[in-house]
């Protein structure tokens, strides 16, 4: 990494120098290391300054560019599964997702990509919690299939929070979640799996997975109405069959 081998005071203005470049990716370039060497480097005061005035500034400032708000997010997402980063990522987060939206919002989610990447601790749990509070994040999303899968490996810690953000997903995307030429149906085994093993649970959460597999079926998703003919042990909406007539038998003479 080469900001363990640059001074500090080059690596300041380089990144200031980025900044007020021509280069059409300047602003994001300059958001990503200026958080990274925040978090490298927590003992240089400036650069939590600016850190702090970028993340305050409001869109239309002198001093802010919405490609800097995504250079940010970007580096967050990079770091956050890295645990000794973990608080300091938390609370660049909690800044930027009332605020993102577009690419800025569709980088937050990456998040969820990555094996552990919802690690079940309150750094996790604020987050996903402030996402349900700001769902326009959510509805930038073009691809659910690594959300969904982030809630299957939740559910087992904290059911109530996979229940929620699955409920909030399929409210939000139920005109795309029949589109097959998209990815979103591809998703409904593992939504139709979080509703079936909330219904094993006792009490309210064994109400929310009928509530969530209701609306699945509400919505027709691929494979639930096999899963409830599974349940139930009978077959769905099979034709009727007209009983054939009898055929009179000719009297003999």
């Amino acid at each position: 990494n080469v900001q363990f081998w640059v001074s500090n005071k080059t690596i300041r203005k380089m990144l200031y120098s980025l900044r007020d470049s021509s280069w059409e990716n300047s602003h994001q370039a300059f958001g990503e290391l200026l958080l990274l060497t925040c978090a490298r480097f927590p003992e240089e005061e400036w650069a939590h300054k600016e850190l702090a005035l970028m993340l305050s500034a409001k869109i239309d400032s002198s001093t802010y560019s919405e490609n800097i708000g995504l250079g940010l997010a970007h580096a967050s997402t990079k770091l956050w599964g890295e645990m000794e980063f973990r608080p300091f990522v938390t609370s660049v987060l909690i800044e930027l997702v009332p605020h993102a939206q577009g690419v800025t919002a569709a980088a937050i989610l990456r998040i969820f990509s990555g094996k552990g990447s919802l690690y079940p601790d309150d750094h996790t749990y604020k987050i996903l919690n402030l996402i349900l509070e700001n769902p326009e994040v959510l509805k930038s999303a073009r691809d659910i299939s690594y959300i969904i899968e982030g809630m299957v490996d939740l559910l087992p810690v904290n059911p109530d929070l996979a229940f929620r953000f699955s409920m909030e997903i399929v409210n939000i995307f139920s005109k795309k979640m029949g589109d097959f030429t998209s990815s979103f149906p591809f998703s409904s085994p593992d939504l139709i799996n979080i509703a079936m093993t909330l219904q094993r649970y006792e009490g309210d959460l064994r109400v929310k997975g009928l509530e969530l597999f209701e609306r699945i079926l509400v919505l027709d998703l691929h494979g639930a109405k096999e899963a409830l003919n599974e349940i139930d042990g009978r077959p769905i909406n099979l034709p009727s069959i007209t009983p054939r007539k009898r055929r009179r038998r000719q009297r003999t003479r």
